[in-house]
């Protein structure tokens, strides 16, 4: 069941992406229409359809990362089963994962006394999770390349930050 809902979703990105691709190319060819509408003024047109396009063009990327964001939302809001692996340096930390669809993986990282919430990745793997404990970092990723990889230990303010977003 999981499969399809992963198709769903890259079907309706399809049909979002194929909408944004046709809209595009009719304001394309308007634009060109109004700025070629007459020889006088072209300046201030051009001028005009370029500040309306970059508003534009804002908009669809705030709307992306937000459906991007919210996409992953959902995704996270489905784990279900958590695997437990305990820090080996110190006992300070414990991490906990969960497999979601699509081959993803979702991480957290946990303060071990008072069990609050630290940092949270997720990302794309195909095999199970070969999690490092080493004493300034939980590497999660040995095939990311420089610190993409990794949690540091203690995490970032960043990372405590994001981790409290839905």
């Amino acid at each position: 069941m999981k499969g399809l809902q992963g198709y769903s979703e890259s079907m309706l990105m399809l049909c979002i992406l194929s909408i944004v691709v046709t809209v595009t190319l009719v304001s394309f060819v308007r634009s060109v229409m109004f700025i070629f509408s007459s020889g006088d003024g072209r300046t201030m047109r051009t001028r005009q359809i370029a500040l309306l396009t970059a508003e534009r063009l804002a908009i669809v990327v705030a709307l992306a990362y937000t459906g991007n964001y919210l996409l992953d939302v959902r995704q996270r809001s489905h784990a279900a089963t958590w695997h437990n692996v305990p820090s080996d340096t110190d006992a300070r930390y414990t991490a906990s994962y969960s497999y979601l669809w699509n081959n993803k993986i979702l991480l957290r990282l946990y303060d071990a006394k008072s069990k609050k919430l630290l940092a949270e990745r997720t990302y794309f793997n195909l095999d199970a999770p070969n999690l490092a404990w080493t004493d300034h970092s939980l590497i999660y990723d040995t095939s990311a390349d420089g610190d993409d990889g990794e949690i540091s230990l203690p995490p970032s303010l960043l990372d405590t930050l994001l981790a409290k977003l839905p």
